[in-house]
């Protein structure tokens, strides 16, 4: 504790020189900032990522600060250093929504398609016809097995939302059953 009294420039020489303890304190000196940052930019509802983020680049920053090349306090080096990452992860995910927007319909067209890579995947599914019904069978194909969307299986089938999670509640209730060889009887809230 008694390194909270030293100013930044001789933790940093302790940092650089490979002292933990000297890392230690200035990230717990710049634990707020890093948190102001985060929250100024809107990124709270990912912080405990971008927290260790902001520890990497405050790890970054100590050890390629040199107070004699740069006209600016450490903090403000930092700050400017932490913006800017921060500054390319809204960037880049800004360019990831942007790219997923203009491909969406050939995302969800394509992305859906599954190459049923076991043997025995034809006799599952053989075994399951037989205890779902049709709009079931139909559901739990779509969503379980090729991973569709539920905006996609609304556009194939024409249910809303909640009967198709009902559908697939129902199916993997059915298909439990069956293969550990209860019988649902029809007053059950499965059927």
């Amino acid at each position: 504790m008694m390194r909270l009294r030293h100013n930044d420039f001789e933790l940093i020489d302790a940092a650089q020189a490979g002292d933990a303890e000297a890392f230690d304190v200035m990230a717990e000196k710049y634990h707020r900032l890093i948190a102001k940052k985060i929250h100024h930019y809107n990124l709270a509802y990912d912080f405990d990522d971008l927290h260790q983020d902001g520890l990497m680049v405050l790890y970054r920053s100590i050890l390629a600060f040199d107070q004699h090349r740069y006209d600016k306090t450490f903090t403000r080096y930092f700050e400017t250093n932490f913006e800017r990452h921060l500054m390319s992860v809204i960037r880049t995910r800004k360019h990831r929504r942007h790219v997923e927007y203009i491909h969406e319909d050939e995302i969800r067209q394509n992305v859906h398609r599954v190459r049923e890579t076991s043997v025995f995947h034809a006799l599952h599914l053989a075994e399951v016809k037989k205890v779902l019904t049709e709009r079931e069978y139909h559901v739990y194909i779509l969503r379980e097995m090729r991973h569709a969307s539920i905006e996609l299986i609304q556009d194939l089938t024409g249910l809303d939302t909640k009967a198709i999670y009902n559908a697939v509640h129902r199916a993997k209730a059915k298909i439990k059953a069956h293969y550990q060889g209860e019988n649902l009887d029809k007053s059950s809230p499965f059927w």
